[in-house]
């Protein structure tokens, strides 16, 4: 799960816990803000070299009118 740093992103964590079947799995966390260049190069790598065999995938991002 990749949330952005903060609070609610524990919070979020611990609700899919909560409300999911996960069959023995984990729910993983990692933190970053997808607006700083250097955060989303930190973020592929960690899913590289943590996370070989990714098997969810969800985007949620949301959009905003400017």
């Amino acid at each position: 799960m990749v949330a952005r740093p903060g609070r609610k992103s524990e919070e979020a964590r611990e609700e899919v816990l909560r409300c999911g079947e996960l069959g023995g799995g984990s729910v993983d966390l990692l933190t970053a803000d997808l607006s700083r260049m250097a955060e989303v190069r930190w973020l592929s790598e960690e899913v590289l070299q943590n996370f070989p065999d990714l098997e969810v995938l969800i985007n949620n991002a949301a959009a905003r009118r400017l």
